[in-house]
C-alpha cells in the first residue's frame, strides 16, 4: 500500500514534505497530498500553495493571559484545557477525492 497524503505537524515540515515528494519524483497534488499546520507565511508560498489549519494564535493568547492573569492573582484556574475552533484554509495541496 502506497501512502496517499500526509497531514503535517506544521507547515515548515510539510514543506519539507514538498522537497522529499520532489526528491522521489511525486507530483503533489496528483501524486501526493499534502496538509500543513498553524497556517504560517510560507504555506502560500510554496510551489503548490498547501492546504493547511489556521490557528486561532489571537485567542490563545487572550486565554493564555486570562489564565495567567488569574494565577497572578491567587485564583485557581479550573480548566487545564480549552478548545478553540481551527480554520481549514484550502489551497492547491490536496487532490479532490473521487469515488
Amino acid at each position: 500500500m502506497t501512502a496517499t497524503a500526509v497531514f503535517a505537524m506544521n507547515d515548515l515540515m510539510a514543506a519539507g514534505c514538498f522537497k522529499a515528494a520532489q526528491e522521489f519524483g511525486l507530483k503533489i497534488p496528483r501524486d501526493l497530498s499534502i496538509i500543513g499546520f498553524d497556517n504560517r507565511e510560507i504555506a502560500s508560498y510554496l510551489p503548490v500553495p498547501l492546504t493547511t489549519i489556521q490557528l486561532p494564535n489571537t485567542e490563545i493568547g487572550h486565554e493564555s493571559a486570562k489564565m495567567l492573569l488569574a494565577l497572578a492573582e491567587g485564583r485557581t484556574v479550573d480548566q487545564n484545557c480549552i478548545i478553540l475552533p481551527c480554520k481549514l484554509i484550502e489551497r492547491a495541496s490536496v487532490a479532490s477525492i473521487t469515488a
